[in-house]
């Protein structure tokens, strides 16, 4: 029905079939029609924000989701059927019975860093599912703090079988899994798939040629073929309509595939590149490779559009490298000039690994796909780099704003220079041992003398940070 608030202008229309969800749409008549953009972004945030998981009216199926229920150990204790499946997965039911096949009430299902949040009934989810990954980011050195960030959402229907027409998933950074969601994904599931109870499974869902792949703008997508979430081959789509459907779930309408067939082009020592051209379709929105406002820095990247801080605006693209494969950063290399490494070598993951981009591909005029290897350096970054997968060029950096850009401001991110705390202990007993050497002096009295130069060099790393001098000497400025 519709109900017309006069002298307001706002109709309210609450659909019959969406009721289960106490979903109410609120249409103001203000000429415009709501992007599909922004009903994407808000429906996400929607369901991110239920408290709990969303109970379904639908009839269930008697037959329970997970072959060896029977064999399921489990135990109630306050309220909570608790039971650990075959795999190692938990599965824990708000509710007072202690019959699991028969037990009925919301859920989660944790197998790692995986989670599963729904109604649960006669042995299986049912209704509309949302799934998670569990971070820990104790290993970045800011504490313990477990983050739970949304990776996906679907609907389970009889057995627990998700629904093939809207299944979603979202790939998010490593470091800031709340704030750089980068894609999302929606298509058919495995023929014969069951309730996914871990990331593995979640991932095998999204293969097949009917996936549809979103940009961080839920603008920019790509529709083909896809194996685990990574692309195969694909063509860009508009979007032109989204629909919500009986289950709740958004479905995409896209436009007729068109332009260049992309394909997943990852890196190696063999090839750098298989289509270094064919630029990243999101990314060439966003930012473009202009002569740098610095003096004497060459190429820099510049802004296409206003960027708001927080958001993926491009890719670093990279051979990967361990750290025996690069020359390590020495104070006798650095301060004799003598250090040889390439000037797009960057972290990447953990602390032995690295992106580089061979000499000949850091010209335009050889690789343009990509471009955030070509941002300068600053003490005062705008953006910054993170962990990320990308469907076609595998493991990369993002580029992330982190500060409102407007349209032609040159992007920055601040250089990390590095040197091992063995490579500065080896360095001082070095010349710890040189001196004793030189002078003559025993062991004890070297360290007396030592001492007043060790204060020295603590108060001076105060005022002048080491990083800095280092930065200087290597032409970052």
């Amino acid at each position: 029905f519709r109900l017309t608030v006069s002298g307001f202008g706002v109709h309210i229309m609450i659909a019959k079939r969406l009721l289960f969800l106490g979903l109410v749409y609120i249409l103001i008549d203000s000429g415009k029609t709501e992007e599909p953009s922004t009903t994407l972004f808000n429906w996400i945030n929607y369901i991110q924000s239920l408290p709990t998981p969303i109970y379904s009216p639908d009839p269930f199926d008697s037959k329970p989701c997970f072959d060896d229920v029977d064999e399921i150990q489990h135990w109630n204790e306050d309220g909570i059927l608790s039971g650990v499946l075959s795999n190692g997965s938990v599965l824990q039911i708000s509710t007072n019975d202690i019959d699991i096949k028969k037990a009925s009430g919301n859920a989660t299902l944790t197998n790692g860093d995986f989670e599963i949040d729904g109604y649960f009934t006669n042995g299986c989810f049912k209704g509309l599912v949302r799934y998670y990954r569990i971070y820990d980011t104790d290993y970045i050195g800011e504490g313990r703090k477990i983050v739970k960030a949304l990776i996906g959402i679907t609907y389970m229907k009889e057995r627990g079988i998700p629904y093939s027409g809207s299944t979603w998933r979202f790939l998010r950074g490593t470091l800031e899994p709340d704030l750089f969601a980068y894609m999302i994904m929606s298509g058919e599931n495995i023929d014969g798939a069951r309730t996914p109870i871990s990331s593995e499974d979640y991932k095998n869902m999204f293969s097949g040629g009917n996936v549809i792949m979103l940009y961080p703008d839920f603008q920019t997508a790509m529709q083909g073929k896809f194996y685990q979430g990574d692309l195969v081959e694909g063509k860009l789509v508009t979007i032109p309509e989204v629909i919500q459907n009986y289950e709740g779930l958004m479905e995409i309408v896209t436009s007729k595939p068109f332009g260049e067939l992309y394909k997943r082009d990852v890196a190696s020592h063999k090839k750098f590149s298989i289509q270094p051209f064919l630029k990243d379709p999101y990314e060439a929105k966003n930012c473009e490779i202009r002569r740098s406002i610095i003096e004497n820095a060459g190429d820099g990247v510049f802004s296409k559009r206003f960027l708001k801080n927080g958001t993926a605006i491009g890719y670093f693209k990279g051979v990967k490298l361990r750290e025996k494969d690069i020359e390590p950063i020495t104070i006798w290399n650095v301060f004799t000039g003598s250090l040889d490494r390439s000037k797009y070598l960057i972290q990447y993951g953990e602390n032995d690994e690295y992106l580089d981009v061979p000499e000949e591909y850091g010209k335009v005029s050889q690789y343009n796909a990509t471009t955030a290897h070509k941002v300068n350096h600053s003490r005062k970054p705008n953006a910054g780099y993170f962990d990320c997968n990308h469907p076609r060029f595998g493991e990369v950096l993002c580029l992330y704003t982190q500060k409102d850009l407007d349209e032609g401001d040159e992007v920055f991110v601040k250089y990390a220079i590095t040197i091992s705390r063995d490579t500065v202990d080896r360095m001082l007993k070095a010349g710890f041992l040189a001196s004793r050497m030189y002078t003559g002096k025993s062991k004890d009295e070297m360290q007396k003398s030592f001492k007043p130069y060790v204060k020295m060099l603590t108060n001076f790393n105060h005022e002048h940070p080491i990083q800095e001098i280092i930065e200087d000497m290597l032409g970052f400025h």
